[in-house]
């Protein structure tokens, strides 16, 4: 190899490089910003499946308490008529009025 071929390659790569370099800029940039996008996308699922996890909890601590209660009620005798009916017959379903235990 002559001196003009190695300065046409050492040319030639120079060129290239120059010409490749912002396009494989802009490919690791979008890379990157993909990652985050889809790390931020899985950061929101967690989140929104832990604020469903804890509002089941949360759903099933209040209906074990008040099966609990009632349970209580039983033993202890103090259901009223309007507690033993069907809740469709209730006056007002929605609101659930604890009796007082008696010890």
């Amino acid at each position: 190899m002559t001196a003009a071929i190695t300065a046409m390659i050492t040319a030639v790569v120079g060129v290239l490089g120059t010409l490749f370099a912002p396009m494989l800029a802009q490919r690791l940039t979008a890379r990157q910003r993909a990652e985050e996008a889809e790390l931020a996308d899985k950061r929101r699922r967690f989140e929104e499946r832990r604020a469903q996890y804890t509002a089941m909890n949360r759903a099933s601590r209040q209906f074990h308490t008040l099966l609990k209660d009632a349970l209580h009620r039983i033993r202890d005798r103090v259901y009223t008529e309007q507690e033993r009916a069907p809740s469709s017959k209730r006056p007002d379903s929605t609101t659930a009025t604890a009796t007082p235990r008696r010890r």
